[in-house]
């Protein structure tokens, strides 16, 4: 379409300008004798005198002046509906051959931003046909949907604003208003500080009711290199003589053993919202949720997908519980005892940091 608004234009202006320059009126024999001025040429432009035009000479310079008109109004509209077109241009219909990178690079923004603005899970995998919505420009605003048990304040703390600003980008006069189900706007910006959840696995957190009193996220991981939730639970159970099983509330997979590479596995305790077995410390467990990464990072690092996966999860537990970034921590950080979990690869200081 922007093709056919460019070709519109530039014949508009090729036109207009031959319009312009027109042919000079044949002089009248009263004219060559100086009782009437002759027609003048100025500028390209034709200008005539109230005789002529009565006379009919200046008919042909009546009509160009009609066609100009007419020509000038369709270069203006084909110029709005260029602008109507691109401003509305805010879908891409996913071709054969497509990456999110690919259609980012198109659009002018980043992969990121196209994969939260559509909540995609997998970016990796777009379906030809696929309709994505495209952000209109980094400070373009962002719908959010709030979540039962969200506050303005956690919003905003998960989108790197102050509740002040979130409330003012929102007009919002009264924080304590806010109910689940509204929808906000972020500036796109802050948008790609948040990692949204795979919406099944958001469903399923959603339907479960969160008691009050966790105060702390421990990251652990298993050790090591392959498993999955029921191995762990059955080694849980009869190794470890644990009643309640897995000790973990979260599982997040690592693509071998069973579980799929960035896999969110919810535990029965969490499902239940029961005290955790991660910690050495009952009293601990009692308010501690425990998320276990599959993998052994003394000697190898977590994947970018478990990292994905860990980050959105935070991000929803943080807004479920209010926990602050400073209680997110590490098994070796909270242990009474000594240990090396989550072991030296894993990308404690980073990972805080993007929260």
């Amino acid at each position: 379409m922007e093709v056919l608004y460019g070709f519109l234009r530039i014949m508009s202006i090729i036109i207009f300008s031959q319009t312009l320059v027109a042919a000079p009126v044949p002089a009248r024999r009263s004219d060559r004798e100086g009782r009437s001025p002759l027609i003048r040429l100025r500028a390209g432009f034709a200008c005539a005198t109230a005789r002529q035009v009565s006379d009919g000479y200046g008919t042909r310079i009546l009509k160009r002046v009609r066609i100009m008109g007419g020509l000038l109004g369709v270069w203006l509209l084909a110029g709005f509906m260029s602008h109507q077109v691109y401003a509305a241009n805010l879908e891409y219909t996913v071709q054969a051959g497509d990456t999110l990178s690919g259609i980012a690079q198109r659009e002018g923004v980043s992969a990121d931003l196209i994969q939260r603005y559509n909540n995609l899970a997998h970016p990796d995998r777009l379906r030809v046909g696929q309709v994505l919505r495209i952000p209109p420009g980094p400070d373009a605003p962002v719908p959010y949907e709030v979540r039962r048990g969200e506050s303005l304040s956690v919003i905003a703390r998960r989108h790197g604003m102050t509740t002040g600003e979130l409330a003012e980008y929102n007009d919002i006069g009264d924080p304590d208003q806010l109910r689940a189900g509204q929808i906000i706007q972020v500036p796109a910006r802050a948008a790609l500080r948040h990692t949204p959840l795979p919406p099944d696995v958001r469903r399923a957190l959603d339907r479960i009711r969160v008691r009050p009193g966790w105060r702390v996220i421990v990251l652990h991981h298993s050790g090591v290199n392959r498993g999955n939730m029921k191995d762990m639970d059955r080694y849980h159970r009869e190794q470890r003589r644990m009643q309640n099983g897995l000790a973990y509330h979260f599982v997040i997979g690592n693509g071998r053993g069973g579980m799929r590479d960035g896999e969110i596995g919810i535990t029965h305790r969490w499902r239940r919202q029961l005290d955790g077995g991660h910690l050495r410390s009952a009293a601990q467990n009692q308010y501690s949720i425990g998320i276990c990464l599959i993998g052994n990072f003394e000697v190898d690092r977590p994947t970018p997908r478990q990292m994905e996966s860990l980050r959105a999860l935070v991000q929803y537990l943080q807004s479920r519980t209010d926990i602050g970034i400073d209680g997110v921590r590490t098994h070796q950080q909270v242990n009474p005892r000594p240990t090396q979990c989550p072991g030296r690869h894993f990308p404690t200081a980073q990972f805080v940091g993007s929260l």
